[in-house]
């Protein structure tokens, strides 16, 4: 009894092996059929896509030219103006050559006069300031002060009034009409502006 059982087991499993293997290779089979062949493409199809490249490759060209050209106008443009700028830059160096820089003999002048008030203005300032300053020492009777701060006095009114000199002639070679060169300029004496006001803090 036990064997027969045992073998309608057996036999039973056999066949569901055999319909369930069946079944997947009919599904296998089915897929395969099922796949649509990809459609082929036509003459027409094939000449209506070289046609659209072939407009494209056109329309990319022309732009080309096109950017090529605005470039080449915007240079030539561009060349113009300064052209144009470098003629009116000429014309204004040619009116104005017997000043310097390209202002006027007045404008000169008057910038002149304005450098030789600020000269005077700080003159005065320094001036004052030592005056000052030897007044304190005197009343603290600082003998050695004192002697320092008339130095300082005698070397501020050499300094001041070489540059006057200096400034003076210049500002004549101006109203005269002749360039003041680089001799005729006044040399800056920032050491001893810096010189003296060093002594006085101290």
């Amino acid at each position: 009894m036990k064997k027969q059982t045992f073998l309608v087991l057996l036999i039973f499993v056999i066949l569901l092996g055999s319909v369930t293997g069946f079944a997947k290779g009919k599904d296998r089979g089915a897929g395969k059929g099922d796949k649509k062949a990809k459609p082929r493409v036509t003459k027409e199809k094939l000449e209506r896509i070289q046609q659209a490249q072939k407009k494209r490759d056109e329309i990319r060209a022309k732009s080309k030219t096109g950017a090529g050209k605005n470039r080449q106008e915007r240079t030539k443009r561009r060349d113009e103006l300064k052209k144009e700028q470098k003629a009116k830059r000429d014309k204004a160096k040619d009116k104005d050559t017997d000043t310097g820089k390209g202002k006027g003999k007045l404008q000169q002048i008057e910038a002149f006069k304005k450098q030789m008030n600020h000269e005077q203005n700080k003159h005065n300032d320094r001036v004052a300031r030592l005056k000052r300053m030897y007044e304190l020492a005197k009343d603290s009777g600082d003998d050695k002060a004192m002697a320092r701060i008339e130095k300082l006095m005698d070397k501020e009114r050499e300094r001041y009034d070489k540059k006057m000199k200096r400034s003076i002639d210049r500002l004549k070679k101006i109203e005269e009409g002749a360039k003041p060169g680089k001799k005729d300029k006044p040399k800056k004496t920032k050491k001893d502006d810096n010189d003296n006001d060093e002594k006085d803090e101290d």
